[in-house]
């Protein structure tokens, strides 16, 4: 009796320890936590239907701790309370092995950079939970063999109003599950919905700011001038159109080109050579007994507007005209109209000579240039 006590007493705790010892080592050996896993949503949007323009499609990235035979399954278990969100519909999913993602880590910096698209003749089903214990589930079926600690790659697209996303914003509780026979790696973590995922980004593109300048005329004749006589003037105009921007005109003559006094002025170029200068002062009154010279004259394009014609340029004392210097370097600015116009602004512009009694006979002529361009 007492062998026999003590074969109860200390023999069936003896084997129970050992019963659940040899229990939880066999079940330690066939399932593990996976090393690394991620999934990358197309999109992180709660309630979308899948419908068109709300299609979901995923990647996702396992690294399982335990090497695993062919014939193995992965599955993507999404919360109970959410049946018929994740999946939405009946249809087709079409699974493909894949070798990196947007998402990939890259330089060694964990297990998450994809190794190797997961492997197999792969097929997928996108299951709704129906009631308390069943839930919706992402099935890929006809894996081959899998090795420990390769990260494996696969995308998941399905057709219209198949995969969606749960109906409410916030963290959602997923189990992803890489399985073989007994064999059995899981991980259970959170992904986080928003309201809304996408920024609409807008901007208006406007036409550049431009200025358009016009000449009414190429030529301008002051006819013919006596020595000694009345001074001769000729005319044409200038125009602008702006838009947003200010402008000016400025301008510049050519002259003797620099054999006489080096001066602007109408030129007779042919023997006995002579210039009528533009002379050396801001403006040269014609009016005078004995004076000669060439000068222009402006009016202002918009009265009471902004334009502003040089003082020495303002048409209004009659035989009174600004003068002009040679070249680009010598150029004067004749009118500035800092501010954007309402309309086209336009300016007479009036040339102005005289011959002096001592000019030569013969065909004299100055090369005015005019610039035009913008204050933007």
């Amino acid at each position: 009796m007492k062998s026999i006590y003590t074969l109860v007493r200390i023999g069936i705790p003896t084997l129970l320890i050992v019963f659940f010892a040899s229990f939880l080592f066999y079940f330690s050996t066939q399932a593990a936590s996976l090393t690394a896993v991620y999934i990358y949503l197309s999109r992180m949007e709660a309630n979308l239907t899948g419908a068109a323009g709300q299609e979901v499609e995923l990647i996702l990235a396992v690294t399982p701790a335990t090497s695993m035979a062919s014939g193995g399954t992965v599955t993507i278990e999404f919360p109970d309370d959410q049946d018929g969100e994740w999946c939405r519909g009946a249809g087709a999913l079409t699974p493909t092995g894949v070798t990196a993602s947007a998402v990939d880590t890259t330089g060694g910096a964990g297990n998450w950079d994809i190794d190797s698209a997961l492997p197999g003749t792969l097929a997928s089903t996108c299951t709704a939970g129906v009631g308390a214990g069943s839930v919706d589930t992402i099935e890929i079926t006809g894996l081959t063999a899998l090795t420990a600690g390769t990260t494996y790659g696969v995308k998941v697209v399905s057709a219209t109003g198949v995969i969606g996303t749960g109906a409410t914003a916030g963290q959602h509780e997923l189990t992803v599950t890489v399985s073989s026979g007994a064999v059995i790696d899981s991980k259970t973590f959170k992904i986080q919905l928003i309201a809304d995922d996408q920024v609409v980004i807008s901007a208006t593109v406007s036409s550049a700011p431009s200025v358009t300048c016009s000449i009414s005329a190429n030529t301008v004749n002051l006819g013919t001038l006596y020595p000694g006589g009345a001074y001769a003037v000729g005319s044409h105009t200038i125009s602008t159109t702006t838009s947003i921007a200010g402008y000016y005109w400025a301008a510049y003559g050519q002259g003797d080109g620099g054999t006489l006094d080096d001066d602007a002025g109408l030129y007779k170029s042919t023997s006995t050579t002579d210039l009528l200068a533009s002379g050396p002062t801001a403006t040269l009154d014609l009016t005078v007994a004995g004076s000669e010279g060439f000068g222009l004259t402006a009016t202002d394009p918009d009265t009471g507007g902004s334009a502003v014609v040089s003082t020495n340029f303002v048409a209004g004392t009659p035989g009174t005209f600004g003068t002009i210097d040679r070249l680009y370097a010598g150029a004067k600015m004749i009118i500035t109209q800092p501010d954007a116009q309402a309309s086209a602004e336009q300016s007479t512009i009036t040339y102005g000579a005289r011959a002096a009694s001592g000019a030569q006979a013969g065909s004299y002529q100055e090369t005015v240039t005019w610039v035009c361009g913008g204050y933007y």
